[in-house]
This record gives C-alpha cells, structure tokens and sequence, in this order.
C-alpha cells in the first residue's frame, strides 16, 4: 500500500499576484465610488445652502385678515442693486368660491408700483381648504438699488369674522431676505463637483 503525503506550501507568485491585483481593484472602485458619492454630496449640499440658507433676513412682519383684505403694506427694505432676494410668507387659506387670488406688489419708496405678481390658489379636497396654510417664496432682483415696500393683498377670499385689538386674526407672516449667493458663487462650486466627478470617473 502506498501512502500519498501532500506538503501544503506557499502560493506561487502567479497566485499572489492575481490575489494583490483583485484586491487593488477592489480598493479602487470602492474608492472610486466614495469621491463621486462625496462630490455629489457636496454639490448638492452646496446649492440647497445657497438656495435656501445664505444671506440676511430684513424683514419679518405678521399681518390681520383685516390687513391683508384692505392690501397689507410690509417694509420699508433697503435692497442693493442686483442683489438676489427673496420674498416668502405663510399665510391661512381664506373661504372662496373655488379660487382665491392675491395679488403682491413691489413699490419704490414713493409708493409707485413697479412689478405686480398676481396668484390664483385653486381651493379643493386636493389642494387648499379654508384655513389650511399656504406657503410661497419667490426671488427677484433689481435694477437699482434703495428703500422698497412689498404689499400684499387677497382680492376674493373671505376670513370668518374675529374680534381683537389688531382689528383682526394674524393669518400671515411675510419675510424679505437678500444677499443670496448668486452667479457664479453659486455656479462655480457645483461645476468644479462636476468636472472632478468627471475627472474620478475617466481616471481611477
């Protein structure tokens, strides 16, 4: 009878060459997946904060039914020249007759009317039912710096009677913010995210 012994020995070189490279590529891609995941993290982390967080609130300023219904006037803001602002409110939804519409207006300081926006909120089950809360923003800028008011106004709606010593229920809240990030502060970090996420994917 014979008897057959197996030496178990080292890998060969081959083999641990083989074994080095599966796990360098392993390490690579896993790398590779990491940086896209981090610059697009980056980029879109970047533009919501500019979007949504950068600059100064001005103002903030509440305002009765009474207010809103006779056309509420909010300011006076001192804003600079092109600099990207935004208006935003929260207001209660009023009864109306399956469309509510407002009106908001932007006027030099001599009270001159110089960019009317009207808005129709279609009311409903699947929408907006009295007294729900309805929120907007919008951003503009201006040709020329200086003193502006903005005025807001419900043309139809009609808020249930309330007694107080402001004339009235606070039904909104209405606040002006400016010095956004804008042009290229906004555009040029999302870019460069764009060209390295590129760049990782041609390269690594």
């Amino acid at each position: 009878m014979h008897i057959i012994y197996r030496v178990q020995g080292e890998a060969s070189p081959t083999k641990k060459r083989a074994s080095y490279s599966f796990s360098l590529e392993i390490f690579r891609r896993r790398s590779k997946t990491a940086l896209i995941l981090l610059l697009l993290a980056f980029g879109s982390g970047y533009y919501l904060w500019a979007t949504f967080l950068s600059g100064r609130v001005i103002l903030i300023q509440q305002a009765s039914a009474e207010e809103i219904t006779r056309g509420k006037l909010f300011g006076p803001v001192y804003l600079g020249k092109e600099s990207k602002t935004v208006y935003g409110f929260k207001v209660k939804v009023p009864s109306s007759e399956g469309i509510w519409e407002t009106k908001i207006e932007i006027l030099d300081e001599h009270l001159r009317v110089i960019h009317p926006q009207s808005d129709l909120i279609i009311l409903g089950e699947r929408t907006f039912e009295p007294s729900e809360a309805y929120s907007k923003r919008s951003a503009f800028k201006l040709k020329e710096g200086g003193k502006y008011f903005l005025r807001f106004t419900q043309l139809n709606g009609t808020f249930a009677s309330t007694s107080g010593s402001n004339g009235g229920e606070t039904v909104m809240t209405f606040y002006v913010k400016t010095g956004l990030v804008d042009r290229w502060g906004l555009w040029l970090p999302i870019i460069i995210s764009v060209v390295l996420i590129l760049g990782v994917i041609v390269l690594l």
